[in-house]
């Protein structure tokens, strides 16, 4: 109607308005909307699981409870605000504004004033350190802060219509949470659990060190083993000689043919005697017994004994005397004894310290 338009021009003509700080204030109520109903979706979904855990629950109370318990400092652990938010926020669910004689029935009053002055901390349940400490706290700090501007805009909830140009914290007695500080009530009783949550987040990190780890862990392992063997091998003087001198020929066989036959000589195998250029095992000179070093000449001694036994005489043997040579290489045959072969040798590994030592030769 004309009446009903006519007031709102009049309305409209007594308000004054900063367009600027109109921009500025909406957007900050906006942004402040936004938290409330973030908050709102936040207690629709807890109230969603309690009332699951009280149905699932119902029976056992005390399961219940501690089911509940649990939710509660989870949430206040992960919600890392300050204890001092936490504890208004408690309040704020503990007491009943209707039945609050400071408010009057007003629709603007200071909520702090009611929160700190008409002994709601005494009928909360908090420890002496919490409500005496960490409630307390809060009271003061809000009670500097407080002031009629700040509870009901400029002192005219009732129908002011100035647009104030800057929308402060605590305004309407809207405070924003703030985050958990070092020294916190709550930081101090988390601390420990800060600690364990460190772990959790590097979890993914420490996994793959770890798998790195026992990837190296076994490639150390079968490394060991392999210098154990090889250690074993070379340190091993009653098969491979001194400092292992013999490692590196372990699986050679020598030969040299001499007037009719070809004898051949295998490092710790058997050694034999073949006719012409016949094939097989031929005559046995005997098995590898070890070696020995003439410490005269320096010269390395090979030896293989209980071979095929001669007719009318002994088991015929192998002796190898080994001098220092560029190149492996078996000399001369002969048989000084009945059925005792002996064989002259060159070889790099009779060039050792002692050789060298005999002959006076430089290193």
């Amino acid at each position: 109607d004309d009446v009903e338009e006519e007031k709102v021009n009049d309305v409209e003509q007594n308000i004054s308005i900063n367009p600027m700080a109109l921009t500025m204030v909406r957007s900050t109520l906006n942004r402040k909307m936004l938290l409330i109903d973030n908050g709102n979706e936040m207690a629709q979904t807890a109230q969603s699981l309690i009332e699951v855990l009280e149905r699932d629950h119902l029976d056992d109370k005390s399961l219940l409870l501690l089911y509940l318990k649990k939710l509660v400092g989870g949430t206040i652990y992960h919600s890392n605000l300050l204890a001092a938010d936490i504890a208004e926020a408690i309040v704020v669910v503990d007491f009943d504004l209707n039945k609050a004689e400071a408010l009057g029935g007003q629709s603007c009053f200071d909520w702090y004033y009611v929160l700190c002055s008409a002994g709601s901390i005494e009928n909360v349940s908090f420890s002496d350190e919490f409500a005496g400490g960490v409630l307390a706290q809060r009271c003061e700090e809000r009670s500097k802060k407080s002031s009629k501007d700040s509870m009901c805009g400029n002192g005219n909830a009732q129908g002011g219509t100035d647009i104030p140009s800057h929308i402060s914290d605590g305004y309407y007695n809207f405070y924003l949470p703030s985050s958990r500080e070092q020294h916190d009530y709550y930081s101090t009783l988390f601390k420990e659990m800060k600690q364990v949550d460190q772990v959790f987040k590097n979890a993914p990190y420490i996994s793959r060190m770890e798998e790195r780890i026992s990837s190296v862990e076994n490639q150390l392992s079968s490394l060991r083993k392999k210098v154990k063997s090889l250690t074993k091998s070379i340190e091993d003087e009653g098969k491979y000689g001194p400092d292992g001198v013999l490692y590196s020929i372990r699986d050679e066989c020598f030969e040299i043919v001499a007037n009719k036959y070809t004898y051949e000589l295998c490092m710790f195998g058997n050694s034999y005697q073949r006719e012409g250029g016949k094939k097989g095992s031929g005559t046995s000179l005997g098995s590898w017994t070890g070696l020995s070093v003439d410490k005269e000449s320096g010269s390395l001694i090979y030896k293989w004994e209980n071979g095929q036994k001669c007719w009318n005489g002994p088991k015929r043997s192998s002796t190898v005397f080994v001098t220092c040579g560029k190149e492996n290489k078996v000399l001369s045959a002969d048989e000084p004894n009945i059925c005792e072969y002996e064989f002259k040798m060159e070889s790099f590994v009779a060039c050792d310290d002692t050789f060298r030592a005999l002959h006076s030769l430089e290193a």
